[in-house]
């Protein structure tokens, strides 16, 4: 294109036109960003309008030009913003870049988290690619994790199913049920101000009705209210558990934060409630399966199940249910089983170790993970959604946690720097 060799009809519209447009709010800058981008295309049009080596615009005597085709004079772009005439634009420097083929980087200093966000969806609004990568240092987050216990009346035998009805023959505190209490207890108390505990205890009578709220809220420092709320608890009733399930996942996804979501399931049985309060003593094994799928995979909330006491025919279900979960243990069981006080104190130690050290908030940037990449130190992290070695967005993209070695680096005491950078979404361009 004739005379569009001289860069400043490209750098000095986009630089000139940042001062032009306000900055009241995130929308109102978003609408001047793209007002912004057609100064600058038409600031382009109007490079080739003129010859090389000679000025391709005249500006005008007294007071800013404006951008409509009015007056006699000829627009003069680049001072837009100020009472002056308009200065003519001389021809290129001798080293100045060729932009023919370059993209219009329209970036704005001090602009927030919403901006970036505003920034990557209108670059898919425009046949030219007008992205400007922005980068942000991440925070590690606490978890939320909501506790949703299995306080049915098997509960109250010991691991081997040896039934132990009050008063007699009395079973101490080797219950199923005091056991889990007591590790429970020790775990919370350790680890409650780095992670956000909730408990959820089913059934909520002597039935098959499932909680409606939860007994303790997710929030750190919970360790006290949850030890009340298990040492005023009874194990009585059956077990619900696709029901209590659904409960504690629309808990989680009801709170509205950028907080990873996860639950973590203990129960010693099979589930044995139907559709709903009224259907007892009904295998509802295969429907408690897909509600943990559905959960896991839709709603973006992890399952931890832990299988309490010793089991044989409840095995191969739990084992589905923690597949399903996407955080099944490796051997020898799917599921993470606790016999003993050590084993769910092991289960526990486990969870925190998965959820507390790896999980980093987005924050309000709620973009597509096709536009993000994450760095670690000066280390580029692949995005790896089998989730064994890189790096992917959990809680319907409201954060960005570690797999394997990378998220290994973030445990030691001086971890690197996690950056998120926000670039163009890898689409294909619009007809």
């Amino acid at each position: 294109m004739p005379g569009f060799d001289k860069p400043e009809c490209v750098l000095r519209p986009v630089a000139l036109c940042k001062k032009f447009r306000a900055r009241p709010g995130a929308s109102i800058r978003h609408v001047n960003r793209q007002l912004c981008v057609w100064l600058a295309l038409a600031a382009m049009a109007g490079c080739g309008s003129g010859q090389q080596g000679h000025p391709t615009t005249t500006g005008g005597a007294g007071g800013a030009s404006n951008l409509s085709d009015g007056g006699g004079g000829a627009t003069d772009v680049g001072r837009v913003d100020e009472g002056e005439g308009g200065a003519s634009i001389d021809g290129p420097a001798a080293d100045a870049p060729d932009l023919r083929d370059a993209p219009i980087d329209v970036d704005f200093a001090g602009d927030t988290a919403a901006d970036a966000t505003a920034e990557a969806d209108a670059a898919t609004s425009l046949d030219a690619p007008l992205c400007a990568p922005r980068s942000y240092a991440l925070n590690k987050v606490p978890p939320d994790v909501l506790m949703l216990l299995d306080r049915s009346g098997s509960m109250d035998e010991l691991p081997d199913g040896t039934t132990c009805r009050r008063p007699v023959p009395p079973c101490g505190t080797d219950t199923k049920w005091l056991q889990m209490v007591q590790a429970v207890n020790q775990v919370v108390s350790a680890t409650e101000t780095t992670i956000r505990w909730g408990l959820s205890l089913f059934p909520s009578d002597m039935q098959c009705a499932a909680p409606i709220v939860v007994n303790v809220d997710v929030a750190q420092n919970s360790a006290v209210p949850i030890a009340a709320a298990l040492t005023a608890t009874m194990p009585m009733g059956i077990t619900p558990t696709r029901l209590a399930l659904k409960s504690a996942a629309e808990y989680l996804s009801n709170r509205g934060d950028a907080n990873p979501h996860y639950i973590v399931l203990a129960t010693d049985g099979l589930p044995n409630c139907g559709t709903d309060a009224s259907t007892l003593n009904l295998d509802d094994s295969d429907q408690t399966i897909q509600a943990v799928r559905d959960i896991a995979n839709k709603q973006g909330i992890p399952v931890f199940v832990i299988g309490v006491g010793q089991l044989a025919d409840e095995q191969a279900v739990l084992s589905a249910m923690a597949v399903a979960g996407g955080e099944g243990n490796l051997v020898p069981t799917s599921y993470f089983p606790a016999s003993s006080v050590a084993d769910f104190v092991k289960a526990l130690n486990t969870v925190t170790t998965a959820t507390s050290p790896c999980s980093f908030g987005l924050g309000s940037l709620s973009v597509s993970p096709d536009a993000l990449t994450v760095t670690a130190g000066a280390s580029a992290v692949p995005r790896d959604t089998a989730h064994l070695n890189g790096w992917d967005v959990t809680n319907a993209n409201a954060a960005v946690r570690l797999y394997g070695p990378w998220c290994d680096t973030q445990q030691g005491p001086n971890p690197p720097a996690v950056v998120a950078t926000i670039g163009c979404p890898r689409s294909s361009p619009r007809d």
